[in-house]
C-alpha cells in the first residue's frame, strides 16, 4: 500500500473509531471495535497493537480516551469519557494536544527565573489547569514526551523575595498611572553591555533617588525583567529602559497619565538605559 493510502485509511479509521466510542455509552472491548471497524472500512486486518496506537494519538490530540475494562470485568477496552450530561455529544472544538501541553511545560522552565512574580504565578496557574484536566492517557504521554527536553535556567531567581513589585508596576502599566520608586544608582562606567539586563553593577551604599515614572509596559530578557517607560519630566522618546533588580522600593501614585501610544517592541528599539546610555534593541 502506497504511504498516502496508508495516510487515507488511518484517517478513516480514527475517524470511525472515535464516532463509535462517542456513541457508546460503556466501555466497547478490543474486540468489538475491531469487527467494527473490519466491517464498516471493508478492513481484512488490523490488530489490537494498531487500535491502541490510535486511541493513543487521539489521547494525544486532547480527546479524553482512556483504557478501561469492560462492563462484565474480562475485558478491556477504551472508553470516551462525557461531561455530567450524559445526553451531551462530547466534540472538542481546540482539544488541547501533546505537542502544546509539552511546550508549555518547556515555557514554564524558560520563565523560572520570575519567580516570585506574578508572570510566574500566572504560569504556574495555567500549568495546574492544563494538568489537572488532562485525561489519563494524555497525562502518561505528556510523562514520556516532556523527559525529552531540558531547559537549563539561571540559578538566581532575582524576585523571589519581591512578590509584589511586578504586580504593582503591572496595575500601574494597565491603568496608565505614575508610579515613584527608588531607583538604586550605578557606576558610571559599568553600563549594561548590548542590551543585556543585570544589577551587578549596582553601588550598595549610595542612597537610592526616588524619580517619577510613567510606566508603559515590561521587557522580558531572561534572566531578567525590564521596565520600559519614560521620566515624568521628559514624556518623549527615547524611552528608558529599568532592569526591576535596580528598583529599590515602588509606590503607584494613581495620578494617569496619556500613554504614548506606541507598542513596547517599538519604544524597546530606541530606548536607553536610566544613565542615557543606548540599548541599541538587543534583547
Amino acid at each position: 500500500m502506497s504511504p498516502h493510502l496508508a495516510r487515507h485509511e488511518q484517517f478513516l479509521r480514527i475517524w470511525k473509531l472515535l464516532q463509535h466510542l462517542d456513541a457508546a455509552r460503556h466501555p466497547v472491548a478490543d474486540s468489538d471495535l475491531l469487527d467494527f471497524l473490519k466491517d464498516s472500512l471493508g478492513l481484512t486486518r488490523l490488530s489490537v497493537r494498531t487500535l491502541g496506537r490510535d486511541c493513543e494519538f487521539l489521547a494525544s490530540c486532547g480527546y479524553p480516551i482512556q483504557r478501561v475494562a469492560t462492563a462484565d470485568g474480562q475485558r478491556q477496552g477504551w472508553q470516551l469519557l462525557r461531561t455530567q450530561n450524559q445526553a451531551e455529544r462530547w466534540k472538542p472544538a481546540e482539544p488541547l494536544t501533546l505537542l502544546e501541553v509539552v511546550a508549555t511545560l518547556v515555557a514554564q522552565e524558560q520563565l523560572r527565573f520570575a519567580e516570585g512574580s506574578i508572570l510566574w504565578t500566572g504560569m504556574r496557574s495555567v500549568v495546574e489547569k492544563i494538568l489537572t484536566t488532562m485525561p489519563a492517557m494524555l497525562t502518561e504521554q505528556v510523562t514520556v514526551a516532556a523527559g525529552s527536553w531540558h531547559v537549563v535556567s539561571e540559578s538566581e531567581r532575582p524576585y523571589e523575595h519581591r512578590p509584589r513589585l511586578l504586580s504593582l508596576l503591572a496595575t500601574a502599566v494597565t491603568s496608565t498611572t505614575q508610579v515613584e520608586f527608588s531607583l538604586r544608582p550605578q557606576r558610571p562606567e559599568s553600563s549594561p553591555v548590548d542590551g543585556q539586563l543585570n544589577d551587578q553593577s549596582l553601588l550598595p551604599n549610595q542612597p537610592a533617588e526616588r524619580q517619577t515614572f510613567l510606566p508603559h509596559g515590561f521587557v522580558v530578557q531572561s534572566p531578567s525583567l525590564g521596565l520600559i517607560g519614560f521620566w515624568a519630566t521628559q514624556n518623549e522618546e527615547p524611552a528608558v529602559l529599568i532592569d526591576l533588580g535596580q528598583i529599590e522600593s515602588a509606590v503607584d501614585l494613581k495620578k494617569s497619565f496619556v500613554p504614548n501610544g506606541k507598542p513596547v517592541s517599538e519604544l524597546f528599539q530606541k530606548a536607553v538605559w536610566p544613565d542615557g546610555q543606548p540599548v541599541n534593541g538587543h534583547c
